[in-house]
């Protein structure tokens, strides 16, 4: 017997004609119903949360498939990611019923019915239930299996005779189960977690989680904190953390298990009155096991994340008694969890002691898992309790054997493979915060010169009068051998060192302002004056910014009676249109927001350089070569350039008195300082052969075709440019970062020491604006070719070669004349060059471009 919503199903006949013909011209296995992941589980999304450290990305298991689709059987697998599946036939008029049941066609809701499989017990009691197994199910779109003949058919396919009616069980629509903002902090617990996912997946009662144990620490912030992520995805994520395992029960009951609970739920599985058909338990013949495993754990020093990938290791051996282990073989598994390293040295974390908790916890927890292994067959349709133990349960009924007449009535249930399992762990000490980026704050005491002091961080209230409110947290900061003594109290900057991983301390008055802005000259910045420029908002479908509200910057410090100079810093932020930088909101004139500049770069000196001569340990000196500037994008030097001192004021260059790097293939940016009338360097690090080359074709997958003729083949860059050699290029470039790349970019080809491995590393970025100069006339909402022109440490100059761009007007209310200068603009919807502003001062100088 199967029903449902207590409607008879078919039972295919007893001498198998049905099967054989639905075999010949519609095999059930071949139908495809459901990917059998949702989309979440492969989305980028479940990858590391980007921009803060070494990736780690939330836990994504090797789930075995599925067995192939069997009429009148329904598969049960563990896990919040996988659902159950069931496949049975009926007739059209059933079918209908079936329909109704499941579905009000006006309201367009979906109802579960009842799913019944087996027949009743051996005394006929209708209370006697031990044959027949019970689940309430969703029905999807049922499909035509047998039509009508050709000549019969009315319209479309409706008038069918035999229709497959396929179900689900709840987890099916977990797929389209989104959490809102997931918000996780340090104060977080794994039960906190439970709950909040079991609020995003809609559950009518609570989840059965077993207790987790303590080593586990608290959930990591980082990974966790998501944005309308699958909330399947995130529980199945919690449960492997913890080495615990989701389990939607024939209820309706969800239960995460650990191995000591899913254990006794086993024994009392096989407690039951069973009947074995086949199969076995098969713990005691363990073969293949790793011997070890070795859990890592991300260096962390005075709140900053190591960002070279730095990893600290905990080693576990197996159990005692564990069987057939390969001693030479470890289970690894990377934590969250930080390594705390001392601030005055030191290879011992300061919280060791939790992670050597942590990894043997994971350890015990990863062998008990394996303890258990089976794979059995049942007569009958039994209620098989759910373990987390097992794969899944598959029940079938009423296939037809062959014998001419028995037919099959069977409960199965196997174990997870020994290799199953995840490779991340997202545990995280509550007692450690990582700050990014700038911090700003006050000393707690005095900073002497090259010393070190406390400093304690402060952050905005984001009210309408802004406050600035300590956040109990506080770093170890270091003086930027200035020479300078800084009182306690003292308002700044703690600024991360990504080399040195320490804090650079910036003297900067933060209450000024509360709020920080990327914006571009629109005019001209004269010394302690003022200009209008483009606020720059982020833009994270293109990667870039774009401009979003006109704003006034200043090369002043505004007080409470106005504007005063920014001493000493007179004359360092003046420009162009067109320069970039960074600025502090200080207040609203008429309507305008009104900025304090931080930073600023002429782009023009703007520079790319190469080590090229010893470091200068006395004044912080290092002798460069210029390899490239700055033009909307990378642009390389057409020739040699002459040698520049490049002064290294963050000391990123030196080290204990020798050079950073042992050879000088290093290169990094400058930028000109006004003030001072020298390059001071931004960054720079040590990198392998860097080459750039053009896209032969479009850059879509795992390799990029290069042009290899002498005009568009690889080019060095860089250090490169001086000690290449030449290098035998394939014509196909892997692109492990699946960059995209259009035919005729330009991209940056890193060969690695070795010489035999290349790699795309970056995709040049496509201007976006800049100078040109009129070849005819442009008509009110007409077009015409310009010269490109750009802007270099010598002044516009003429691209060389020669590029024309077709630019085209929508803002003219009259002609504009031939040699007019002019900016434009690139609109990447429609790719066409427009015109964007225009002058005809005779200034050589990129003032008289566009003002």
């Amino acid at each position: 017997m199967i029903t449902l919503a207590d409607i008879p199903l078919l039972v295919p006949d007893g001498d198998g004609e049905l099967v054989r013909w639905m075999n010949r011209y519609m095999p059930i296995e071949d139908l495809q119903i459901a990917c059998d992941d949702p989309v979440a589980v492969a989305s980028p999304r479940t990858d590391g949360r980007t921009g803060v450290r070494a990736h780690t990305g939330l836990p994504r298991p090797n789930w075995p498939a599925p067995p192939r689709p069997r009429l009148n059987s329904l598969y049960w697998p563990t896990g919040a990611t996988r659902w159950a599946r069931g496949y049975f036939l009926a007739t059209e008029e059933a079918k209908d019923q079936i329909v109704a049941a499941a579905g009000n066609e006006s309201s367009g809701q979906m109802t579960k019915i009842k799913l019944k499989m087996g027949d009743q017990g051996e005394d006929d009691d209708p209370e006697d239930h031990r044959w027949i197994l019970e689940a309430d199910v969703w029905v999807l779109p049922p499909r035509p299996i047998s039509s009508l003949d050709a000549g019969q058919q009315s319209g479309d396919y409706e008038e069918t005779t035999l229709w497959l009616i396929p179900v689900v069980d709840d987890r099916y629509f977990w797929q389209y189960r989104n959490v809102d903002d997931f918000s996780v902090t340090t104060s977080t617990t794994w039960a906190n977690l439970i709950d909040t996912l079991e609020t995003a997946l809609g559950l009518s009662s609570p989840i059965d989680h077993d207790t987790v144990d303590v080593e586990y620490l608290n959930p990591d912030p980082i990974e966790f904190t998501r944005r309308r992520d699958n909330a399947a995805v995130l529980l199945d994520a919690v449960a492997f953390s913890v080495n615990q395992r989701v389990v939607r029960q024939l209820d309706g009951s969800v239960t995460m298990r650990n191995y000591g609970n899913a254990s006794a739920d086993l024994d009392e599985n096989l407690n039951r009155e069973w009947r074995f058909a086949a199969g076995a338990i098969f713990s005691s013949h363990h073969g293949g096991i790793p011997a070890k495993t070795l859990m890592t754990f991300p260096e962390y020093i005075d709140r900053i994340i190591k960002q070279g990938g730095e990893l600290r290791t905990k080693e576990n051996d197996a159990p005692n008694g564990t069987k057939g282990t390969a001693s030479s073989r470890r289970k690894v598994v990377h934590s969250t969890c930080y390594a705390d390293m001392p601030i005055a040295g030191g290879s011992t974390p300061d919280n060791d002691s939790k992670l050597s908790g942590l990894a043997s916890q994971w350890n015990t927890d990863y062998y008990g898992w394996l303890d258990k292994k089976f794979d059995m067959t049942f007569v009958g349709m039994f209620e098989w309790e759910g373990t987390g133990y097992d794969d899944a349960v598959l029940w079938e009924f009423g296939t037809p054997l062959g014998d001419g007449g028995s037919r099959k009535a069977t409960t199965r249930v196997w174990s997870l493979p020994q290799n199953f399992g995840v490779e991340t762990q997202l545990s995280q000490d509550p007692d450690l915060t990582p700050l990014f980026g700038v911090q700003f704050g006050r000393l707690d005491e005095t900073l002497a010169p090259e010393g070190s002091a406390t400093f304690s961080i402060y952050e905005h209230d984001d009210a309408a009068s802004p406050v600035w409110d300590d956040t109990n947290l506080d770093v170890t900061v270091h003086e930027n051998n200035s020479g300078d003594t800084h009182s306690s109290g003292a308002k700044g900057m703690a600024v991360p060192h990504k080399l040195k991983n320490k804090w650079i301390f910036v003297p900067f008055d933060f209450e000024q302002s509360s709020d920080v802005v990327v914006f571009e000259l629109l005019t001209p910045l004269a010394p302690k004056g003022s200009a209008t420029a483009f606020l720059e908002t982020y833009d994270p479908l293109t990667g870039g910014y774009v401009s979003s509200e006109l704003i006034v910057v200043h090369d002043a410090q505004f007080t409470s009676s106005g504007p005063s100079p920014l001493e000493p810093y007179s004359d360092m932020f003046v420009g162009p249109a067109g320069c970039r930088g960074t600025a502090v909101f200080r207040n609203t004139v008429s309507g305008m927001r009104h900025f304090n500049i931080v930073w600023m770069a002429r782009l023009a000196r703007f520079i790319y350089v190469a080590a090229y001569g010893d470091y200068d340990v006395q004044n912080q000196t290092i002798v460069c070569r210029v390899t490239g500037y700055w033009d909307q994008g990378y642009r390389p030097v057409a020739d040699e350039q002459s040698p520049v001192t490049v002064h290294d004021p963050l000391n990123m260059f030196h080290r204990s008195g020798v050079g950073l790097l042992d050879d000088l293939d290093c290169v990094g940016i400058a930028v000109y300082r006004g003030d001072l009338n020298r390059y001071d360097l931004l960054w720079m690090e040590q990198i392998s052969m860097l080459y750039t080359a053009k896209l032969a074709a479009d850059m879509l997958g795992d390799t990029a075709t290069i042009e290899l003729n002498s005009q568009e083949g690889p080019r060095p860059m860089g250090w490169s440019l001086y000690v290449h050699q030449q290098e035998p290029f394939p014509s196909l470039i892997p692109n492990p970062r699946k960059l995209y790349g259009e035919k005729g970019d330009e991209i940056v080809i890193a060969v690695h020491d070795y010489r035999d491995k290349f790699e795309v590393l970056a995709v040049t970025a496509r201007p976006t604006w800049g100078w040109a100069k009129l070849n005819g006339p442009l008509p009110k909402l007409g077009s015409v070719t310009a010269k490109r022109w750009i802007d270099t440490p010598a002044g516009m100059v003429e691209m060389t070669p020669a590029q024309n761009l077709l630019i085209h007007d929508r803002m003219l209310d009259a002609e504009l004349p031939a040699n007019t200068r002019i900016t434009w603009e690139f609109d990447p919807i429609v790719k066409r060059y427009y015109l964007r502003t225009h002058a005809c001062a005779a200034d050589s100088s990129s003032q008289g471009w566009g003002t």
